[in-house]
């Protein structure tokens, strides 16, 4: 009831006043400007000023925006009432929210107001969290990540969806609100009926299956949940529906992957094992159980310590660091498997994890390569024998090389040897008619004949060119040895002070000689050329001054070296080293160097005999030679001499000249089928008193020896001569007169009375050119040999 309702007199002011005073809400009198007139005693509590403190201050006091309140009685004013909700402040300064309502008071002195305040704070905080609930529950609702619908019952009308809904049944959400789950498909009959069943029995759905068909034709895998829930106390259906197509492919490719890593696991042809941390089997491969000799059973659950009771500490010691995160690997280690058999692995364990980073575990792999390695040892094997045959191969080709340079060498000089031999034998007769006659004509001219000097040249060329024979007759090996077993150290010092002569001054000499050394069957003159001729070859390397050094040791040649020498022999040798530090051979010259009439000397230094000469002679003694020459570096000559087995005995001295008792008066058959040779040596023989039977071959010798009346104390025949040679004169001749004396003549060797040029034993000879002296003291020497 109004105050103008009142006008009447029915309620006294005494009833008014009361109410006022004792009204629960705040009220206040106040002009239209906002002035305060009066309050009530829930206004002051409520406010917390005094009645006098409001008149004083206004609304300002307690409102905080005061023309909103100044708006609120101007609407009362225009309108008689007004509401509004204003934010008012307590005396202390807190703020609160009021519902402030105005009514203008007509009929007064002045304009006037009720003003009425109820604070409404709570409940305005109540409605907003309401509202922030709602909008959070919506929001929540809407944009879900899964498709939600709520649906009445008991028809199971659908009567509202989420985007997620729409998103994954492919339908608007205006679609699907008044539908039902069968109208709009969202399971097939058969999981409809399933989950109704399930629906009816439990109550409720979770996490069912289904397998739906969009309407672009994509298959779907959905998980459906259905729970009963009461909105404003009816029933609803609150269907959670979860997309997991990818999580279902990806549970089945892991299936299948499980599926395929088992398989590959199982069925590997190499040993595979998987342990967990604790050295539990987790799956391993057929070929892990045949490769260790294992039962074919299952090994899972099983411990790889149990079934390796006997495994050494240094593989536990591997398992502790690959399950502390290491790898570890070897290409080639020894195994004793189960039955006891030794197999060679070549093995690799990693550790696996786990989801959550964490190893879980080891992986084994292993490969048996005991029939590799077997294989490897043999290919290993095979392929040094090859090596080995193709070295040996190499070094027959070597050799063969070397052999064949050696034999077309060998042939070259034989070919130049045969020809130095018929030409230093037909030379020698022709010297030893030269020779024989200069020391007769010598012999009858006088001191004083000018004629002397002439004749003393022609001799002297004529011992010139005897030399030069005898170095042709050395270098073809055709001249006769008489080889003994000597020192070869002793012949070395014996021509010490020779040599140094030889050489000069300028050039030093040192001897290193090993003591002791065996003895080696040689002819002492022959060795001491071919020594003389290195040093005077040396010498001549040397111009200006230098080294020589001659050397001597016992060695023994193995297979080794003779295969890569040829011509060489195995056995023990004296060796004997000369060597210079001259001016060193290239290679071509080291070619052609034993070659006769080679030389690099200038014209008129040398005949180029010396070398093939020193060739001659060791090969005819039975040894080799090497040179060994770098140009600028020297050259040295090593000369291998097999050892004999007999005592070393002194050289023998050759006889020089002839004894006064050299003259002789005996009787002597000279068979000689050349006429100059033959008339110039029985004119030496004459001279000296004997008496000479003179025949041309060897027919008329026999002939001679038949029917000569006297006594033929000696026979002088030459070696080579046409039908019937000395060698065979002479055994039918001592056949017919057992009493004969025989001595043999020749310019170079020959196999009737030597062998590779060593004279036969019991043999007599002569060696052209032959001097007076020469040739008579042989002829005494051996008719009075008793």
């Amino acid at each position: 009831m109004s105050v103008a309702d009142n006008e009447g007199g029915v309620v006294g002011p005494g009833v008014y006043e009361f109410l006022f005073e004792h009204a629960l809400h705040p009220i206040l009198v106040t002009t239209v400007e906002g002035s305060i007139i009066r309050c009530n005693d829930a206004a002051i509590r409520a406010l917390g000023w005094s009645e006098g403190e409001l008149r004083e201050l206004g609304s300002k006091a307690f409102v905080v925006d005061d023309r909103a309140l100044r708006t609120l009685l101007a609407e009362a004013v225009a309108a008689g009432s007004a509401r509004a909700v204003l934010t008012l402040r307590r005396a202390g300064g807190a703020e609160f929210s009021a519902d402030v309502a105005a009514q203008t008071v007509p009929k007064t002195a002045g304009a006037t107001a009720v003003v009425s305040l109820r604070d409404i704070t709570a409940e305005l905080a109540a409605e907003r969290a309401l509202r922030e609930s709602e909008q959070r529950d919506a929001a929540i609702y809407d944009h879900a990540p899964v498709a939600m619908a709520l649906s009445r019952l008991p028809e199971g009308t659908i009567v509202t969806v989420n985007d997620a809904f729409v998103g994954l049944f492919e339908c608007e959400r205006s679609e699907a609100l008044g539908k039902t789950g069968a109208d709009l498909g969202i399971a097939p009959p058969a999981d409809r009926a399933r989950i109704a069943e399930e629906l009816a029995l439990r109550g409720f759905v979770r996490n069912q299956e289904v397998v739906r068909s969009t309407r672009s034709g994509q298959e779907r895998v959905v998980s459906l949940s259905i729970e009963p829930v009461t909105i404003l106390d009816e029933p609803h259906l609150l269907t959670v529906a979860v997309d997991i197509t990818a999580r279902a492919r990806a549970e089945r490719a892991l299936r299948v992957s499980e599926a395929r890593g088992r398989l590959l696991v199982e069925r590997a042809p190499a040993a595979i094992a998987m342990l967990d941390r604790e050295m539990r089997y987790l799956a391993h491969s057929r070929r892990f159980l045949s490769d260790y000799a294992l039962p074919d059973e299952s090994l899972v659950g099983r411990s790889h310590y149990d079934v390796f009771p006997e495994i050494p500490e240094r593989w536990r010691e591997i398992h502790r660091r690959c399950l502390a995160g290491a790898s570890e690997r070897c290409d080639e280690d020894p195994f004793v498997r189960a039955d006891g058999r030794t197999a060679w692995l070549r093995w690799e364990i990693v550790p696996w994890h786990d989801a959550d980073g964490a190893v879980g575990g080891i992986v084994l792999f292993a490969e048996d390569i005991t029939r590799q390695k077997r294989v490897e040892a043999e290919l290993r094997q095979s392929e040094a024998r090859a090596r080995e045959a193709l070295a040996a191969l190499e070094r027959a080709l070597e050799v063969t090389r070397r052999t064949e340079d050696k034999l077309r060498q060998a042939q070259k000089m034989e070919a130049i040897g045969q020809l130095a031999g018929g030409v230093a034998h037909d030379f020698n007769n022709l010297l030893t008619v030269i020779l024989g006659n200069s020391e007769v004509l010598l012999e009858q001219l006088g001191t004083a004949d000018p004629l002397r000097s002439d004749v003393t040249e022609i001799e002297k060329a004529g011992q010139r060119a005897a030399a030069l024979t005898r170095q042709l007759l050395a270098f073809s090996r055709k001249q006769v040895l008489e080889p003994i077993d000597v020192d070869i150290n002793a012949l070395v010092n014996g021509l010490e002070k020779m040599l140094r002569r030889l050489i000069g001054e300028d050039v030093e000499l040192t001897l290193l000689l090993e003591q002791r050394l065996p003895p080696c069957r040689l002819d002492p003159g022959q060795f001491e050329q071919a020594l003389v001729n290195l040093a005077v070859n040396a010498r001549d390397a040397m111009p200006d001054g230098g080294r020589l050094t001659i050397e001597t040791a016992n060695v023994v040649l193995d297979a080794a070296y003779v295969e890569a020498h040829p011509g060489a022999t195995v056995g023990e040798h004296v060796r004997l080293t000369v060597t210079d530090t001259g001016t060193g051979m290239s290679r071509e010259v080291q070619a052609h160097l034993f070659e006769p009439f080679f030389t690099t000397k200038e014209l008129g230094r040398g005949t180029g005999l010396g070398l093939s000469t020193v060739y001659g002679i060791v090969a005819q003694s039975g040894g080799t030679i090497w040179v060994y020459s770098e140009p600028g570096q020297g050259t040295s000559f090593r000369l291998y001499f097999p050892r004999s087995q007999g005592p070393a005995i002194g050289p023998r001295t050759a006889t020089t000249s002839a004894a006064p008792s050299a003259r002789g008066r005996e009787a002597i058959l000279l068979v000689e089928d050349d006429e100059q040779v033959r008339s110039t040596v029985a004119a030496m023989l004459r001279r000296a008193g004997y008496h000479v039977i003179p025949a041309a071959n060897g027919g008329e010798a026999l002939l001679i020896a038949e029917q000569y009346g006297g006594t033929i104390h000696l026979m002088l025949t030459d070696v080579v001569m046409p039908h019937l040679n000395g060698r065979k004169v002479a055994e039918r001749i001592v056949k017919i007169r057992p009493a004969v004396r025989v001595i043999f003549m020749s310019g170079y060797s020959e196999n009737a009375i030597v062998h590779h040029g060593v004279l036969d034993a019991g043999i007599d000879l002569l060696v052209k050119p032959i001097s007076s002296d020469t040739l008579l003291a042989k002829v005494r020497e051996v008719l009075d040999r008793r």
